[in-house]
């Protein structure tokens, strides 16, 4: 069952240093999250399988970042490396010390020495308080 959730749930896909998108209507979705809805069954697979849980996505599409899914991440991916893409809308002000949302902030703030992926577009001004945290970073973007 692992490994049928896992071909469900493709890795970003880089070429010669750039990352494509595929166009398949399952991107749009969060897979781990359909996958639990399926049965008990499946939910305590999905919930257990960490791997899956390891990315986390959010688009200036996204009407807002959902934080109860980010917490959701962030702890069924147990100890693993995590990629945050996080897209922040244009424009908006943050308070001081938020990085998405205080519901999640201080999960997040305990995983940051486990993000080895951090793309940030428009971020706000928090994440530059938690820099030399960021033990396990491969791979920084941030753009404005």
């Amino acid at each position: 069952m692992i490994e049928i959730f896992s071909a469900l749930s493709p890795p970003p896909v880089t070429f010669r240093g750039v990352e494509i998108e595929l166009k398949i209507a399952a991107q749009q979705l969060y897979i781990p999250v359909i996958l639990g809805a399926v049965s008990t069954s499946w939910r305590k697979i999905a919930h257990s399988t960490h791997f899956l849980w390891t990315s986390f996505r959010w688009t200036r599409l996204t009407i807002k970042c959902p934080p109860a899914l980010l917490l959701l991440c962030i702890r069924n991916s147990g100890v693993l490396p995590l990629h945050l893409d996080l897209h922040y809308p244009k424009y908006q002000e943050y308070p001081k010390n938020i990085l998405i949302d205080p519901s999640v902030d201080n999960e997040l703030i305990r995983s940051i020495p486990r993000i080895r992926v951090l793309k940030l577009d428009c971020p706000p001004l928090a994440w530059s308080l938690h820099w030399e945290k960021l033990l396990s970073l491969h791979e920084l973007d941030i753009c404005d």
